[in-house]
Protein backbone atom coordinates (compact mmCIF):
# COMPACT_ATOMS: atom_id res chain seq x y z
CA UNK A 1 0.00 0.00 0.00
CA UNK A 2 3.18 2.32 0.60
CA UNK A 3 4.49 1.78 -2.34
CA UNK A 4 1.25 2.29 -4.33
CA UNK A 5 0.66 5.84 -2.55
CA UNK A 6 4.57 6.67 -3.34
CA UNK A 7 4.22 5.57 -6.93
CA UNK A 8 0.86 7.57 -7.54
CA UNK A 9 1.92 10.81 -6.05
CA UNK A 10 4.87 11.19 -8.03
CA UNK A 11 3.27 9.42 -10.97
CA UNK A 12 0.09 8.46 -11.85
CA UNK A 13 -2.11 11.09 -9.70
CA UNK A 14 -0.92 13.55 -11.70
CA UNK A 15 -2.64 12.22 -14.69
CA UNK A 16 -5.44 12.13 -12.76
CA UNK A 17 -6.44 15.86 -12.64
CA UNK A 18 -5.18 16.84 -15.91
CA UNK A 19 -9.12 16.68 -16.98
CA UNK A 20 -9.44 20.05 -15.82
CA UNK A 21 -7.16 21.16 -18.42
CA UNK A 22 -8.66 19.43 -21.56
CA UNK A 23 -10.93 20.18 -23.93
CA UNK A 24 -13.18 18.13 -26.49
CA UNK A 25 -10.43 18.71 -29.04
CA UNK A 26 -7.52 17.23 -27.84
CA UNK A 27 -7.11 13.28 -27.31
CA UNK A 28 -5.69 13.60 -23.74
CA UNK A 29 -6.06 9.99 -22.57
CA UNK A 30 -3.78 8.45 -20.15
CA UNK A 31 -3.65 4.89 -19.53
CA UNK A 32 0.06 3.16 -17.69
CA UNK A 33 1.11 0.25 -15.79
CA UNK A 34 3.82 1.11 -13.09
CA UNK A 35 5.15 -1.52 -10.90
CA UNK A 36 2.04 -3.73 -11.15
CA UNK A 37 -0.29 -0.99 -10.30
CA UNK A 38 -2.67 0.85 -12.93
CA UNK A 39 -3.21 4.85 -13.85
CA UNK A 40 -5.62 6.14 -16.08
CA UNK A 41 -7.50 9.36 -16.55
CA UNK A 42 -9.79 10.39 -19.16
CA UNK A 43 -13.28 12.13 -19.70
CA UNK A 44 -15.01 10.08 -19.60
CA UNK A 45 -13.46 6.97 -18.12
CA UNK A 46 -14.10 3.13 -18.50
CA UNK A 47 -11.66 0.66 -17.02
CA UNK A 48 -13.27 -2.86 -17.83
CA UNK A 49 -10.24 -4.19 -17.73
CA UNK A 50 -8.72 -6.62 -14.70
CA UNK A 51 -6.26 -5.00 -12.08
CA UNK A 52 -3.71 -6.94 -10.68
CA UNK A 53 -2.65 -4.46 -7.97
CA UNK A 54 -4.15 -1.09 -7.41
CA UNK A 55 -6.34 1.63 -9.35
CA UNK A 56 -6.08 4.96 -9.73
CA UNK A 57 -8.44 6.32 -11.70
CA UNK A 58 -9.49 10.16 -12.83
CA UNK A 59 -12.27 12.05 -15.51
CA UNK A 60 -15.53 13.78 -15.75
CA UNK A 61 -17.15 10.42 -15.55
CA UNK A 62 -15.16 7.08 -14.11
CA UNK A 63 -16.85 3.46 -14.68
CA UNK A 64 -15.24 1.05 -12.76
CA UNK A 65 -16.29 -2.25 -14.62
CA UNK A 66 -13.36 -4.39 -14.31
CA UNK A 67 -12.27 -6.64 -10.90
CA UNK A 68 -9.31 -4.59 -8.88
CA UNK A 69 -6.89 -7.20 -6.49
CA UNK A 70 -5.61 -4.56 -4.64
CA UNK A 71 -6.88 -1.03 -3.86
CA UNK A 72 -9.10 1.57 -5.93
CA UNK A 73 -8.68 5.49 -5.49
CA UNK A 74 -11.56 7.15 -8.15
CA UNK A 75 -12.12 11.02 -8.57
CA UNK A 76 -14.77 12.41 -11.02
CA UNK A 77 -17.39 14.25 -10.81
CA UNK A 78 -19.87 10.75 -11.53
CA UNK A 79 -18.21 8.04 -10.01
CA UNK A 80 -19.71 4.04 -10.33
CA UNK A 81 -18.23 1.11 -8.91
CA UNK A 82 -19.59 -1.67 -10.84
CA UNK A 83 -16.40 -4.42 -10.02
CA UNK A 84 -15.54 -5.89 -7.15
CA UNK A 85 -12.23 -4.64 -5.39
CA UNK A 86 -9.86 -6.49 -3.44
CA UNK A 87 -8.61 -4.00 -0.83
CA UNK A 88 -9.63 -0.76 0.21
CA UNK A 89 -12.08 1.90 -1.86
CA UNK A 90 -10.93 5.37 -1.37
CA UNK A 91 -13.26 7.97 -3.92
CA UNK A 92 -13.92 11.94 -3.88
CA UNK A 93 -16.63 12.71 -5.98
CA UNK A 94 -20.19 14.58 -6.98
CA UNK A 95 -22.20 11.57 -7.64
CA UNK A 96 -20.31 8.16 -6.34
CA UNK A 97 -22.40 4.66 -6.38
CA UNK A 98 -20.61 1.39 -5.47
CA UNK A 99 -22.51 -1.72 -6.43
CA UNK A 100 -20.01 -4.04 -5.68
CA UNK A 101 -18.14 -6.01 -3.54
CA UNK A 102 -15.31 -3.96 -1.31
CA UNK A 103 -12.91 -6.54 0.79
CA UNK A 104 -11.85 -4.24 3.21
CA UNK A 105 -12.26 -0.02 4.04
CA UNK A 106 -14.55 2.06 2.17
CA UNK A 107 -13.33 5.66 2.49
CA UNK A 108 -15.19 8.55 0.62
CA UNK A 109 -16.16 11.98 0.54
CA UNK A 110 -18.88 13.36 -2.00
CA UNK A 111 -22.12 15.39 -2.64
CA UNK A 112 -24.21 12.00 -3.55
CA UNK A 113 -23.30 9.01 -2.13
CA UNK A 114 -25.10 5.13 -2.82
CA UNK A 115 -24.35 1.76 -1.17
CA UNK A 116 -26.44 0.31 -3.39
CA UNK A 117 -28.32 -3.01 -2.74
CA UNK A 118 -25.68 -5.31 -4.51
CA UNK A 119 -22.78 -3.69 -2.87
CA UNK A 120 -20.97 -5.69 0.21
CA UNK A 121 -18.44 -3.93 2.18
CA UNK A 122 -16.05 -6.17 4.40
CA UNK A 123 -14.79 -3.76 6.06
CA UNK A 124 -15.49 0.10 7.96
CA UNK A 125 -17.34 2.98 6.11
CA UNK A 126 -16.04 6.56 6.84
CA UNK A 127 -17.91 9.03 4.53
CA UNK A 128 -18.94 12.89 4.34
CA UNK A 129 -21.77 13.24 2.09
CA UNK A 130 -24.58 15.77 1.49
CA UNK A 131 -27.03 12.45 0.65
CA UNK A 132 -26.10 9.20 1.83
CA UNK A 133 -27.91 5.85 1.46
CA UNK A 134 -26.36 2.50 2.51
CA UNK A 135 -28.42 -0.14 1.63
CA UNK A 136 -25.65 -3.35 1.00
CA UNK A 137 -24.28 -4.95 3.85
CA UNK A 138 -21.45 -4.18 5.73
CA UNK A 139 -19.37 -5.88 7.80
CA UNK A 140 -17.91 -2.78 10.45
CA UNK A 141 -18.76 0.10 11.49
CA UNK A 142 -20.39 3.00 9.76
CA UNK A 143 -19.36 6.92 10.42
CA UNK A 144 -20.65 9.30 8.47
CA UNK A 145 -21.39 13.11 8.23
CA UNK A 146 -23.50 14.23 6.05
CA UNK A 147 -26.92 16.37 5.58
CA UNK A 148 -29.39 13.72 4.86
CA UNK A 149 -28.48 9.42 5.92
CA UNK A 150 -30.90 6.67 5.25
CA UNK A 151 -29.72 3.09 6.10
CA UNK A 152 -31.81 0.82 4.69
CA UNK A 153 -29.52 -2.55 4.62
CA UNK A 154 -27.69 -4.70 7.19
CA UNK A 155 -24.72 -3.34 9.45
CA UNK A 156 -22.62 -5.54 11.94
CA UNK A 157 -20.90 -2.70 13.58
CA UNK A 158 -21.79 0.28 15.45
CA UNK A 159 -23.39 3.72 13.73
CA UNK A 160 -22.47 6.80 14.23
CA UNK A 161 -24.24 9.50 12.82
CA UNK A 162 -23.98 13.58 12.12
CA UNK A 163 -26.87 14.82 9.55
CA UNK A 164 -29.55 17.12 9.56
CA UNK A 165 -31.83 13.99 9.18
CA UNK A 166 -31.26 10.31 9.75
CA UNK A 167 -33.52 7.93 8.79
CA UNK A 168 -33.82 3.55 9.14
CA UNK A 169 -35.62 1.58 6.27
CA UNK A 170 -37.51 -1.47 6.58
CA UNK A 171 -34.43 -3.28 5.68
CA UNK A 172 -31.96 -1.58 8.31
CA UNK A 173 -30.52 -4.26 10.73
CA UNK A 174 -27.91 -2.45 12.78
CA UNK A 175 -25.76 -5.38 14.91
CA UNK A 176 -24.53 -2.84 17.30
CA UNK A 177 -25.36 0.93 18.68
CA UNK A 178 -26.94 3.34 16.52
CA UNK A 179 -25.50 7.29 18.05
CA UNK A 180 -26.46 9.94 16.35
CA UNK A 181 -26.30 13.98 16.44
CA UNK A 182 -29.11 15.93 14.52
CA UNK A 183 -31.83 18.61 15.23
CA UNK A 184 -34.93 16.14 14.45
CA UNK A 185 -34.79 12.76 16.00
CA UNK A 186 -34.24 9.77 13.97
CA UNK A 187 -37.37 8.54 11.60
CA UNK A 188 -37.24 4.75 12.10
CA UNK A 189 -39.43 2.09 9.79
CA UNK A 190 -41.22 -0.72 12.07
CA UNK A 191 -39.28 -2.97 10.84
CA UNK A 192 -36.06 -1.48 11.48
CA UNK A 193 -33.76 -3.60 13.52
CA UNK A 194 -31.31 -1.93 16.31
CA UNK A 195 -29.63 -4.55 18.58
CA UNK A 196 -27.09 -2.21 20.72
CA UNK A 197 -30.09 0.63 21.13
CA UNK A 198 -30.41 4.07 20.09
CA UNK A 199 -28.76 7.07 22.08
CA UNK A 200 -29.17 10.73 20.52
CA UNK A 201 -26.04 12.99 21.00
CA UNK A 202 -27.06 16.07 22.19
CA UNK A 203 -26.21 19.44 20.55
CA UNK A 204 -24.79 22.36 21.81
CA UNK A 205 -26.18 26.19 20.97
CA UNK A 206 -24.54 26.16 17.62
CA UNK A 207 -25.72 23.13 16.47
CA UNK A 208 -22.67 21.00 17.15
CA UNK A 209 -22.51 17.30 18.61
CA UNK A 210 -21.21 18.53 22.21
CA UNK A 211 -18.44 15.39 21.94
CA UNK A 212 -16.34 13.88 19.46
CA UNK A 213 -18.66 12.07 16.40
CA UNK A 214 -15.77 10.44 14.49
CA UNK A 215 -12.87 11.05 12.50
CA UNK A 216 -14.84 11.99 9.47
CA UNK A 217 -14.30 15.48 10.61
CA UNK A 218 -10.43 15.08 9.80
CA UNK A 219 -11.61 13.41 6.34
CA UNK A 220 -14.12 16.09 5.63
CA UNK A 221 -11.45 19.40 6.82
CA UNK A 222 -8.49 17.77 4.86
CA UNK A 223 -10.15 17.41 1.92
CA UNK A 224 -11.63 20.96 1.49
CA UNK A 225 -7.79 22.14 3.04
CA UNK A 226 -6.24 19.98 -0.07
CA UNK A 227 -8.95 21.34 -2.87
CA UNK A 228 -8.53 24.87 -1.54
CA UNK A 229 -4.30 24.43 -1.76
CA UNK A 230 -5.04 22.55 -5.37
CA UNK A 231 -6.97 26.24 -6.51
CA UNK A 232 -3.93 27.82 -5.05
CA UNK A 233 -1.63 25.89 -7.24
CA UNK A 234 -3.91 26.10 -10.49
CA UNK A 235 -3.65 30.29 -9.88
CA UNK A 236 -0.88 31.01 -9.15
CA UNK A 237 0.46 28.64 -12.38
CA UNK A 238 -2.01 30.49 -14.39
CA UNK A 239 -1.25 34.54 -13.17
CA UNK A 240 2.44 33.97 -12.49
CA UNK A 241 3.94 31.40 -15.07
CA UNK A 242 7.31 32.92 -14.75
CA UNK A 243 8.17 32.61 -10.97
CA UNK A 244 5.96 29.26 -11.00
CA UNK A 245 8.98 27.88 -13.51
CA UNK A 246 11.86 29.51 -11.66
CA UNK A 247 10.30 27.54 -8.29
CA UNK A 248 10.02 24.30 -9.76
CA UNK A 249 13.04 24.49 -11.33
CA UNK A 250 14.58 25.04 -8.02
CA UNK A 251 12.48 22.29 -6.45
CA UNK A 252 13.44 19.65 -8.84
CA UNK A 253 17.02 20.74 -9.45
CA UNK A 254 18.52 21.98 -6.18
CA UNK A 255 16.20 19.72 -3.73
CA UNK A 256 19.13 19.36 -1.34
CA UNK A 257 19.70 23.43 -1.24
CA UNK A 258 16.19 24.48 -1.20
CA UNK A 259 15.61 22.01 1.87
CA UNK A 260 18.82 23.51 3.74
CA UNK A 261 17.89 26.79 3.44
CA UNK A 262 14.26 26.10 4.16
CA UNK A 263 15.24 24.98 7.42
CA UNK A 264 17.04 28.28 8.65
CA UNK A 265 14.01 30.60 7.30
CA UNK A 266 12.24 28.36 9.85
CA UNK A 267 13.96 28.69 12.27
CA UNK A 268 15.49 32.21 12.11
CA UNK A 269 11.82 34.36 10.69
CA UNK A 270 10.54 33.21 14.05
CA UNK A 271 13.59 34.67 16.51
CA UNK A 272 13.53 37.63 14.06
CA UNK A 273 10.02 38.71 14.98
CA UNK A 274 10.56 37.81 18.31
CA UNK A 275 13.43 40.31 18.59
CA UNK A 276 11.69 42.91 16.85
CA UNK A 277 8.56 42.76 18.93
CA UNK A 278 10.80 43.32 21.84
CA UNK A 279 10.82 46.80 20.84
CA UNK A 280 8.43 49.15 20.40
CA UNK A 281 9.34 50.62 17.04
CA UNK A 282 9.58 47.21 15.98
CA UNK A 283 5.62 45.91 17.06
CA UNK A 284 4.07 47.05 13.59
CA UNK A 285 6.84 45.41 11.28
CA UNK A 286 6.96 42.42 13.49
CA UNK A 287 3.12 41.93 12.96
CA UNK A 288 3.68 42.50 9.43
CA UNK A 289 6.27 39.90 9.08
CA UNK A 290 4.73 37.53 10.95
CA UNK A 291 1.36 38.13 8.23
CA UNK A 292 4.28 37.50 5.84
CA UNK A 293 5.50 34.50 7.54
CA UNK A 294 2.32 32.31 7.95
CA UNK A 295 1.72 33.11 4.23
CA UNK A 296 5.38 32.22 3.00
CA UNK A 297 4.63 28.68 4.95
CA UNK A 298 1.78 28.15 2.91
CA UNK A 299 3.16 28.91 -0.27
CA UNK A 300 6.39 26.99 0.52
CA UNK A 301 4.05 23.53 1.12
CA UNK A 302 2.06 24.36 -2.07
CA UNK A 303 5.68 25.03 -4.21
CA UNK A 304 6.70 21.48 -3.13
CA UNK A 305 3.36 20.22 -5.00
CA UNK A 306 4.63 22.65 -8.22
CA UNK A 307 7.58 20.80 -8.51
CA UNK A 308 6.35 17.17 -8.15
CA UNK A 309 3.60 18.37 -10.74
CA UNK A 310 5.89 19.56 -12.87
CA UNK A 311 8.48 16.77 -12.91
CA UNK A 312 5.66 14.60 -13.58
CA UNK A 313 4.57 16.51 -16.53
CA UNK A 314 8.04 16.80 -17.73
CA UNK A 315 8.49 12.70 -17.25
CA UNK A 316 5.13 11.70 -18.86
CA UNK A 317 3.90 14.08 -21.10
CA UNK A 318 7.36 16.19 -22.36
CA UNK A 319 5.21 17.44 -25.72
CA UNK A 320 2.69 18.82 -23.80
CA UNK A 321 5.08 20.30 -20.84
CA UNK A 322 4.63 23.80 -22.15
CA UNK A 323 1.11 23.94 -22.55
CA UNK A 324 -0.74 26.15 -20.04
CA UNK A 325 -3.48 24.41 -19.17
CA UNK A 326 -1.87 21.03 -18.71
CA UNK A 327 0.61 23.05 -16.37
CA UNK A 328 -2.19 24.26 -14.52
CA UNK A 329 -3.69 20.68 -13.80
CA UNK A 330 0.03 19.25 -13.38
CA UNK A 331 -0.02 21.58 -10.76
CA UNK A 332 -3.20 21.15 -8.98
CA UNK A 333 -2.19 17.19 -8.71
CA UNK A 334 1.00 17.99 -7.72
CA UNK A 335 -0.62 19.60 -4.56
CA UNK A 336 -2.68 16.63 -4.12
CA UNK A 337 0.06 14.26 -4.37
CA UNK A 338 1.96 15.98 -1.53
CA UNK A 339 -1.14 15.93 0.17
CA UNK A 340 -2.23 12.16 -0.41
CA UNK A 341 1.68 11.64 1.21
CA UNK A 342 0.57 13.69 3.93
CA UNK A 343 -1.88 11.07 5.51
CA UNK A 344 0.66 7.94 4.77
CA UNK A 345 0.77 6.50 8.37
CA UNK A 346 3.82 7.43 10.05
CA UNK A 347 5.73 8.68 7.59
CA UNK A 348 3.42 11.31 6.63
CA UNK A 349 4.40 14.11 8.84
CA UNK A 350 7.98 13.58 7.92
CA UNK A 351 6.89 13.70 4.49
CA UNK A 352 5.05 16.53 5.13
CA UNK A 353 7.84 18.41 6.97
CA UNK A 354 9.79 18.21 4.25
CA UNK A 355 7.80 19.50 1.45
CA UNK A 356 7.55 22.48 3.51
CA UNK A 357 11.26 22.89 3.83
CA UNK A 358 12.25 22.14 0.26
CA UNK A 359 9.14 24.13 -0.98
CA UNK A 360 9.76 27.22 1.33
CA UNK A 361 13.78 27.28 0.64
CA UNK A 362 12.97 26.84 -3.38
CA UNK A 363 10.13 30.22 -2.97
CA UNK A 364 13.44 31.98 -1.11
CA UNK A 365 16.09 30.98 -3.47
CA UNK A 366 13.49 31.73 -6.80
CA UNK A 367 13.33 35.30 -5.52
CA UNK A 368 16.29 36.02 -4.96
CA UNK A 369 17.16 34.94 -8.27
CA UNK A 370 14.58 37.24 -9.80
CA UNK A 371 15.95 40.02 -7.30
CA UNK A 372 19.36 39.83 -9.38
CA UNK A 373 17.69 39.74 -12.52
Amino acid sequence: MLKSVLVAAAVALFSLSLQASANDDDDWRVEQDVAGDHFAADCPLRVNRPVEGDLFAAGCSVDIGGPVTGDAFASGSDVRIGAPVGQSLYVLGGQIHVGARVARHVRIAGGQVVLGSTSDIGGNVLIASGDLRVEGPVKGYVRVAGGRVRIDGPVDGDVLVTAGSVELGPNARIGGRLRYASEDEVRRDPSAQVRGGIERLQLDDEGHASERTGEYFVLGGAVVWTIGLMLMAAVLTGVFPGFVSRVTDTVRTRGWMSALLGFVALVCIPVAIVVLMMTLVGIPLALLALGFYLVLLLLGYVATGLGVGAWALARFQATRAEARWWRIGAAALGVLAVSLLGWVPYLGAVIAFAALLIGLGALLLAGAGAGRR
